[in-house]
């Protein structure tokens, strides 16, 4: 059903902004004239429906991609908090929503809580509203909610969704603040050369070839890569953006995710930190929405989307099915060599102890530990070794053109 953005007017002369759902313009101006306000401007939204499915489907359209906003980890986590606040105080849910919409300063965040407020309105769930916005919720997320209203435990899942999503996210940042600095390093140090190769050498070079002097091997090389740069820099520029544009339609798309994971995985020390970041996301999702309630076969159907990688995803259908046929889950993992030996130790214990949910929170910070462990000794050799590799191009082109100086310099004298 399309969805309308309105401003309008209240009862009382107090501005108001949402989102209303209806089949037409009119229709939309109807429903909200019955619920007290007085339209001042209708805009035409996406429609809802067609996002979710088309992100069911596995691949997002590229206007949706490109273009509409997604809401923040941080933001959606703070929403968490304070709607488990507003619910532990005693505030009804959709009024809870309503004032969570009213305080945020997100439009992505105001445009999920709109919607979810619209189909509570028309008698949807909220875990059947969170699976209507895939963007901003998960289906783990969503499983936990869904144990939460059979429960009546509402407030104190959010708080645990929210304690979750902050770890995930701590964990996240420390793997990008690591990768920052080198990167930082890779993209100046590689800028520097290349305007050392497109503008300084061949001015240089044009002084050597006016002397008309036989000129070391080292100088012969440097100025053939300089006028190959100097000649073809607009190509190379337009190659590299779409190599990278390629990798990226690459990593989105449903055929070229697994290669690219399949390569990311086995790169050194990075491979291991991206698969080690996996694990922690699966076991420790696992571990919340087992401790929520849900059964060991739903909970595995939920999660398999919250791990963020593809390739675990189908190892986790494989899961699936081999415990419902049976099999324990320390088992099922065992099959899978992606699935660490500590992860399968944990969860034989969990089982065998029947606190498999801790067991596996457990695994999941000793797998954290890991991660952190080897991003330290990723950046402690990566640096050093970046700054050699580029000292030793640097040190390259300083060579090349002191050469011939020093050698005119001993002809001349």
């Amino acid at each position: 059903m399309p969805v309308y953005d309105y401003t309008a007017i209240d009862a009382q002369g107090k501005a108001r902004r949402g989102i209303v759902s209806a089949d037409s313009r009119q229709e939309a101006q109807r429903k909200l004239r019955a619920g007290g306000l007085y339209p001042t401007g209708l805009r035409e939204g996406a429609s809802a429906g067609s996002e979710s499915e088309a992100t069911r489907d596995g691949e997002r359209p590229a206007s949706l991609a490109l273009f509409r906003r997604r809401v923040s980890g941080e933001d959606m986590s703070v929403a968490m908090r304070q709607l488990s606040g507003l619910l532990g105080a005693g505030f009804p849910l959709l009024r809870a929503l309503e004032l969570m919409r009213g305080q945020t300063t997100s439009k992505a965040l105001f445009r999920v809580l709109s919607q979810v407020c619209e189909r509570i309105k028309e008698g949807s769930s909220l875990s059947a509203a969170m699976l209507e916005e895939p963007g901003a919720f998960t289906p783990a997320q969503a499983g936990m909610v869904r144990a939460a209203e059979a429960s009546g435990a509402l407030d104190t899942v959010m708080s645990g969704m929210a304690d979750l999503m902050e770890q995930q996210q701590a964990l996240r940042r420390k793997i990008m603040a690591s990768l920052a600095y080198p990167g930082l390093m890779l993209v100046v140090g590689v800028g520097v050369v290349g305007f050392l190769m497109a503008y300084v050498i061949p001015n240089v070079a044009r002084i050597f070839t006016d002397l008309k002097h036989d000129l070391p091997q080292a100088t012969v090389i440097l100025m053939a890569v300089s006028s190959f740069i100097e000649s073809y820099w607009p190509l190379l520029l337009i190659g590299a953006a779409l190599c990278w544009f390629g990798l990226w339609r690459s990593w989105r798309s449903p055929r070229g995710r697994p290669v690219c994971e399949t390569a990311l995985f086995r790169f050194p020390v990075l491979g291991s930190i991206m698969s080690g970041y996996a694990m922690v996301r699966f076991a420790r999702t696992l571990g919340s929405v087992l401790e929520n309630g849900l059964p060991i076969i739903r909970a595995l159907d939920v999660v398999a989307k919250a791990t963020g990688s593809v390739l675990v995803e189908r190892d986790l259908v494989d899961v699936r099915r081999e415990v419902g046929e049976g099999m324990s889950l320390a088992a099922a993992l065992g099959g899978k060599p992606r699935f660490p030996g500590l992860l399968v130790q944990m969860a034989a214990a969990g089982e065998q102890s029947g606190a498999l949910d801790r067991m596996l929170k457990k695994a999941a910070d000793i797998m954290e530990d890991g991660v952190k462990s080897r991003l330290a000794m990723a950046s402690a050799l990566f640096e050093p070794l970046l700054i050699l590799a580029l000292g030793m191009v640097v040190g390259f082109i300083v060579v090349a053109v002191l050469l011939p100086i020093f050698e005119i310099s001993s002809l001349i004298g």
